[in-house]
């Protein structure tokens, strides 16, 4: 991304990735859609997770973390590249980035970059649950997502979010059809597993 004086660069990146007009520095942008992430999690880690191939060539995508500088058992990760695109299926809160708290960077890595390429496809939105069970393998006990909605930003004309998604197992996954996704979000609270997905966990008492 350009740099906050490097308006040339930015207009031109406009132009050739299709991004929001009002986006004319990307750490600016940034750091004011991701404050909300610092306020409940703490600092963003010192790196990001920059991929060798970028996302618009096919590789995975770019990922903010807090937590992993100290190690943490469980980190934050949150895509960091999806909501300047113009091209992206807006939620009705608007342009979004995607967030989740994980104990397995792989995991965190293969679900975020698939909800990332499904959200230029599919509107996604708070209560909305995806399959994810083909990107990570039948041995990873979270074979889905439930989608809510996590922060909401107004940047220049425009409000801008992120969604924060939570690994289900399979069978959460058919209880979510019958019932609905707010009631399991509030079965993960009361087992004292929310926000976070272990990739280890069973799945809750249905």
């Amino acid at each position: 991304m350009p740099g906050s004086n490097d308006q040339r660069r930015a207009r031109a990146i406009q132009n050739q990735f299709r991004t929001w007009p009002e986006i004319t520095n990307f750490p600016a942008f940034y750091a004011q859609l991701l404050a909300p992430v610092e306020a409940a999690y703490g600092p963003l880690d010192s790196t990001q997770l920059t991929p060798p191939v970028t996302f618009d060539e096919g590789g995975a995508v770019n990922l903010a973390t807090v937590g992993r500088d100290r190690r943490s058992n469980f980190v934050t990760y949150v895509t960091c590249e999806l909501a300047c695109y113009t091209n992206q299926r807006p939620s009705p809160v608007g342009p979004f980035e995607i967030l989740l708290t994980t104990n397995d960077q792989g995991w965190a890595q293969a679900v975020l970059t698939a909800l990332g390429r499904l959200s230029f496809d599919d509107e996604l939105d708070q209560g909305h649950s995806v399959n994810v069970g083909r990107i990570v393998g039948p041995n990873v006990s979270l074979q889905g997502v439930i989608f809510e909605r996590f922060s909401t930003t107004k940047i220049g004309p425009r409000h801008y979010s992120i969604m924060r998604c939570i690994g289900i197992t399979r069978a959460e996954m058919q209880w979510c059809l019958n019932f609905s996704p707010g009631a399991l979000v509030k079965r993960y609270k009361q087992a004292g597993l929310y926000p976070n997905s272990d990739v280890r966990r069973a799945s809750v008492p249905l």
